[in-house]
């Protein structure tokens, strides 16, 4: 079975450590960056298949889910933000799948994103 790359993006290193270690039980290798710079350091290195972002807790996250280096990429937003406008943003965006922590467990996220593969 082939491995998957993904890229998660959060200020929080212990939130982002507890699905990055889910995803690596699975099929994944994850990388983990705690700021866009850090995201697009990864991006020069690595070829990136899936993208979980927190817009609340990272600066410049809408822009950088719009750089064309990620064009085929999924991208999924996993945020404790549920209010509306921060949804239809993320429709307009074009991203993938909008996931509120608190209501999936890491290993949830991860049969998720699985199917958008």
């Amino acid at each position: 079975m082939s491995r998957h790359s993904l890229l998660i993006v959060d200020a929080d290193p212990f939130l982002a450590g507890i699905y990055a270690h889910e995803f690596e039980k699975g099929s994944f290798d994850v990388f983990v960056a705690e700021s866009v710079e850090q995201a697009k350091q990864l991006l020069e290195k690595q070829k990136i298949e899936v993208v979980i972002i927190d817009p609340d807790t990272v600066d410049l996250a809408w822009e950088f889910l719009r750089l064309k280096k990620l064009h085929l990429a999924k991208r999924l937003i996993l945020t404790q933000l549920g209010q509306r406008e921060e949804i239809e943003k993320a429709q307009e965006e074009g991203v993938d799948a909008y996931l509120l922590k608190g209501h999936f467990v890491p290993s949830e996220i991860c049969k998720k994103v699985l199917q958008l593969l």
